[in-house]
């Protein structure tokens, strides 16, 4: 910690809701209700950084204070600056961060295990971090010895390791059973102690390597918090702030368990701070009387907190906030800082200088895509690599992994390594041929396939999202029995690879030295060349099995919030813009044109509109009365129907209703009856969890046949605490997944020939794991038995927007 002299007539200004914009600077005050007088009080600025990557001496360009004009930021020889001279204003401040600051780094950090960054922050005076998912990259030992010093192979001589304490309380070594870090850290402050916890993502395992990361266990990061609390509070320490490698946005509710937002509602209120992470964003906001920041990525930007604390209490009365964007054109570059980025910037020019080659022509990378040719030029030259360096039958490269092109010309190192930065290595592994068509099938997407293939080639069917024929690299057929050696990176390994293979595998090098042995022996007869080569092509017929084919056309309708006319009633006019009258004329034509089709609602239903609004709360209702939603969709021939969130805002009395002379069942798995016991096994559903229809349909041939279709619903378990006055005490619920893992196979026992899951959920993330996510829909496409997913709440157009986004 630092302490300066305070700046004559600086002081707190706690105005509600005003905005203030300075230097590089926006900022949001806020305070308790009640402070003392400020000469009493105990003043501390807390300057924090998250997501910096290795990133020493990044410059992009932004328009941080809305002027239209986008201002050169980034620097740690710029930022190191801007601190100081927010420093010497003041008597007591501290730098903090909240992880992520290595990893996933440009070549003047990686090239050297990120000492560099270290060596920066230990001159700009770093009080205290925490552990991101990539602080993981290489394993529970190299974070150790980040931390603790001690000399690596790549690194530089004499690495002595950070000189300020990191802290994680929910982090454990499950080989001790030990957490890996100390779980909090106290900071005296004239006299007043401050208590400082961290906590990583619980994301974190299904993020990373599992090499070196085996006996890496992340706990429930709220659990983990109010732990440290109870222990700080027992020392009579009453000002804690939280260092929360979690996501968090400026606005909107909490997107699952691990966002800042959520922890910030549901620690102990004896929380004052959190300094959040993970998602790259700015961030200074309120949750439930915490104030949580995030200073975007790359050391573009760094939160200023400065918190007022009683002395008679040991409590923060007051706390104000600001987002520092580091302006290059508007300061001096610290010297010391300036003279580390250039000493690192001297010493990686040898490594990224070092040529390996020559390229006759531009090779294109990338994903591999649909057509003829869907695969890549140098995809093929990585993958080939990768084989060739592992001895392995067989080589897949992710097309994420390929973040350039290589142009023609002489090659260098460092050209390599901004096609592949992200310093993975190999890892081999044997599967069966079987097992790798399946392995193939599952990277299929809406875009197309994803992998560089080395080793085989095969054709397949966007329509099926299938392979349909595999062959060997000289065209005669693929051994589907036979077992084969395979080499993909660890990355890969520890993601779809894991659903196929559970040992540890071979680890290899690392997969851009690899590639640059591979371009020095592609070269040694002077300029290659390589080609795209057809080792993937896309295929229109796929064969059909010797069985009766039905097709059967499956619509929902979802998040209506009672907008059935197509009336804007805030602007008292007609509007062609939502309205399910609108939409009732594109439902009945789909439901012509395919005799065979299912139509059902996914939620959200009831609440939403002035008409909502007027129904729960003025309308008089009478034995009989129809909710004019379902005057409307029982005329358009609903099959079913699931509750969103939102139905559960006006109290379960009226859902119920409000549901009532509803022409078609509703269902719900994931809310259950509160029996006031701590024995799960007996817990009632308040709603039918599922239904089964029997459904007449017709086959190509003009057959008819009967189909048993299983529906089954889920919810947000967040409805719990979004409506807990209504809800607390009559109903619990439970994770999405869990419960479809529990009742699919009583559906399944039940006759059901087809399964559809409606769930009132978000996509959520492909590596996304934990049972009680409010975003889902990802997660439940991998529970066994269900054939269709359909979802809602998040009000996005799924295939432009988040498909793109989950490739991304």
């Amino acid at each position: 910690m630092r302490k300066r002299v305070r700046e004559k007539g600086k002081r707190f200004v706690s105005v509600a809701l005003v905005s203030l914009l300075s230097l590089g600077a926006i900022a949001t005050p806020f305070s308790t209700d009640s402070v003392q007088a400020e000469s009493d009080n105990v003043e501390v600025q807390i300057l924090g950084v998250n997501d910096l990557h290795g990133f020493i001496d990044y410059e992009d360009e932004f328009d941080y204070d809305g002027d239209g004009t986008e201002e050169r930021l980034g620097g740690l020889d710029n930022m190191t600056t801007m601190m100081r001279d927010r420093e010497a204003e003041v008597d007591n401040s501290l730098i903090v961060h909240a992880g992520d600051m290595i990893g996933g780094s440009p070549l003047v950090s990686a090239a050297f295990q990120d000492e560099p960054v270290v060596e920066i922050m230990n001159a700009m005076g770093f009080d205290i971090g925490t552990v991101g998912n990539h602080e993981f990259d290489e394993g529970i030992a190299e974070l150790k010895r980040m931390i603790d010093g001690g000399d690596h192979p790549d690194g530089l001589e004499g690495y002595e390791g950070m000189n300020f304490p990191m802290i994680a309380a929910n982090v454990y070594d499950t080989s001790t059973g030990e957490l890996i870090l100390d779980p909090y850290y106290i900071q005296e402050v004239e006299g007043q102690k401050i208590g400082f916890i961290g906590v990583a993502t619980t994301e974190t395992p299904q993020m990373i390597v599992q090499t070196g990361n085996e006996n890496l266990k992340v706990t429930n990061e709220v659990e983990a918090i109010n732990d440290s609390v109870a222990e700080l509070t027992d020392q009579g320490i009453e000002s804690i702030i939280v260092l929360a490698h979690n996501p968090v946005t400026q606005s909107g509710g909490p997107e699952g368990e691990s966002d800042a937002a959520y922890i910030a509602e549901n620690v102990d209120d004896a929380v004052d701070v959190i300094f959040g992470a993970h998602n790259h964003n700015i961030v200074d906001r309120v949750v439930d009387n915490k104030l949580i920041v995030q200073a975007f990525d790359y050391g573009q930007a760094f939160s200023d907190v400065d918190i007022s604390i009683d002395p008679n209490t040991g409590d923060i009365v007051e706390k104000v906030a600001e987002i520092v964007f580091v302006d290059r054109d508007e300061v001096t570059p610290d010297a010391e800082v300036q003279s580390i980025i250039a000493k690192y910037n001297d010493l990686v020019e040898e490594v990224k200088g070092e040529v390996v080659g020559e390229a006759a022509t531009d090779i294109e990378g990338g994903y591999a895509g649909r057509g003829e040719v869907g695969d890549n030029a140098l995809g093929n030259l990585i993958a080939d690599g990768m084989k060739v360096s592992m001895d392995a039958d067989i080589a897949m490269m992710n097309g994420g992994g390929i973040r350039n092109d290589l142009a023609a010309g002489q090659v260098t190192f460092g050209d390599l390594f901004d096609i592949q930065p992200f310093g993975n290595t190999l890892v081999k592994f044997e599967l069966t041929g079987s097992e790798i068509r399946e392995l193939m099938n599952a990277q299929f997407s809406s875009y197309g396939p994803d992998y560089s293939i080395s080793g085989f080639k095969y054709t397949w069917n966007y329509e099926a999202q299938a392979i349909v024929d595999m062959m060997n690299e000289d065209g005669t057929p693929f051994d589907e029995d036979k077992t084969y050696s395979i080499v993909v990176n660890n990355y890969m390994f520890g993601g779809k690879v894991k659903d196929f293979y559970d040992g540890p595998g071979e680890i290899g090098p690392v997969d851009v030295d690899v590639t640059a042995e591979y371009v020095k022996e592609l070269s040694k007869d002077g300029a290659f060349t390589y080609e795209a080569e057809g080792r993937i092509s896309e295929v229109d017929e796929y064969p059909a099995e010797d069985q009766d084919v039905v097709n059967l056309r499956i619509m929902q309708t979802t998040d209506i919030h009672a907008n059935v006319m197509d009336y804007d009633y805030y602007q008292g006019e007609f509007t062609s813009d939502f309205g399910l009258a609108k939409t009732a004329t594109l439902i009945k034509n789909a439901q012509a044109e395919e005799q065979n089709s299912l139509l059902f609602d996914n939620g959200d239903l009831i609440q939403g509109s002035p008409m909502g609004d007027y129904m729960a709360k003025e309308h008089d209702w009478s034995e009989g009365d129809l909710h004019p939603v379902h005057q409307a969709m029982n005329l358009l021939d609903y099959d079913a129907g699931n509750y969103g969130n939102h139905e559960f805002n006006y109290g379960l009395d009226y859902l119920k209703k409000s549901m009532e002379g509803s022409a078609f069942p509703y269902v719900n798995a994931n809310v259950f009856v509160d029996d006031g016991d701590d024995n799960p096994d007996n817990d009632e559903n308040f709603f039918d969890p599922y239904t089964i229809l029997d459904r007449t349909v017709v086959d190509e041939d003009g057959e008819e046949h009967t189909i048993k279709v299983g529906v089954i619903g889920f919810v947000p378990p967040q409805i719990s605490l979004w409506d807990k006055s209504h809800l607390e005490g009559k109903v619990i619920t439970k994770g999405i997944v869990e419960t479809a893992e529990k009742f699919v196979p009583q559906m399944k026992e039940d006759g059901a020939d087809l399964v559809v899951a409606i769930a009132h959920s978000g996509l959520g993330e492909v590596n996304e794991t934990g049972e009680m996510k409010e975003n889902a829909t990802y997660a439940l496409t991998k529970v066994e038995g269900i054939n269709t997913v359909l979802f809602g709440h998040a009000h996005v157009h799924f295939r432009v927007i988040v498909m793109q986004e989950l490739k991304e």
